[in-house]
C-alpha cells in the first residue's frame, strides 16, 4: 500500500477549482476529488498497489481491475490513467449514455489518452431497476 500512497500523492491535484483528500481505508490507499464548488461532483480511487485499481464516481459508476502481481511500474501508469480520468469527470468531461440490449447505463470520459468507460455497480443498478421512472 505504501507505493500506491505515495503515487496517488505524487498525482494529487493543486488546482483551485479542485479539492481532494488522501489516505487509507482497509487496507488500500485513496484518492478523492471533488469540485470545490459542486462537492456532489466526485470521484475516488483506490488500490492496496496492487491486485486491484478501482475508480468510482458519483451515481454509482466504476472503472476496476483485478490483476494479479501488478509490476510497479504498470501500477502507477494505472493509478495515473484513473486520475487522468476522475480529473475530466470531476471537471465535467463526460457522457451519460446507456447501451446494449437492455440499456444499461455507462459514463464515457474522454480524456487526452482517449476515452474511458465507466460502468455501473452491480447494486447501483439493482437500485435503479428498482426505482419508479419519474
Amino acid at each position: 500500500m505504501g507505493a500506491a500512497m505515495e503515487t496517488l500523492g505524487s498525482l494529487r491535484p493543486e488546482a483551485s477549482d479542485l479539492s481532494s483528500e488522501i489516505g487509507d481505508r482497509r487496507g488500500a490507499a485513496f484518492l478523492r476529488i471533488w469540485q470545490t464548488d459542486r462537492p456532489g461532483r466526485w470521484a475516488v480511487i483506490f488500490s492496496p498497489g496492487d491486485r486491484w485499481f478501482s475508480l468510482e464516481v458519483d451515481g454509482g459508476y466504476s472503472l476496476d481491475l483485478f490483476e494479479e502481481d501488478t509490476p510497479e511500474e504498470e501500477a502507477r501508469q494505472l493509478l495515473t490513467k484513473y486520475v487522468d480520468v476522475a480529473l475530466a469527470y470531476v471537471r465535467g468531461s463526460m457522457v451519460a449514455e446507456r447501451t446494449g440490449r437492455f440499456r444499461a447505463p455507462l459514463v464515457t470520459v474522454p480524456t487526452d489518452a482517449g476515452s474511458t468507460t465507466l460502468r455501473l455497480s452491480l447494486f447501483a443498478g439493482f437500485k435503479a431497476a428498482l426505482t419508479p421512472f419519474r
